[in-house]
């Protein structure tokens, strides 16, 4: 998925039943994805940084065993934090926005 895809499906998640029979355009669904994630981002990065099994998922060597690690981890530590939106799609928006931006001092 791509960066635009992976927030407006955020945004869909979160909108679906909001607007009844509404369809929302992908720039629409998009935005209310990027604002839902930039507000929840303290309690994301409260979740998941110093988190251990997060911590090992980054020193796996090998870009797509470590995103595939890492996406792992990051299901295992938001489970349960937000109701309504695919796990993995927050996680692959965390992996998006960055591992190292999120948790600067990791």
């Amino acid at each position: 998925m791509t960066e635009d895809e992976v927030f407006a499906e955020i945004g869909r998640a979160l909108l679906a039943d909001t607007f009844g029979t509404t369809k929302l355009s992908d720039a629409e669904a998009g935005l209310a994805g990027r604002a839902w994630f930039a507000s929840v981002l303290p309690a994301i990065r409260e979740r998941v940084c110093g988190n251990p099994a997060v911590e090992r998922a980054l020193l796996t060597p090998g870009a797509a065993a470590r995103n595939a690690a890492l996406t792992a981890a990051l299901d295992a530590a938001l489970v349960g934090l937000f109701q309504g939106i695919p796990v993995t799609t927050i996680a692959h928006a965390v992996i998006l926005y960055g591992i190292h931006t999120l948790c600067p001092g990791g």
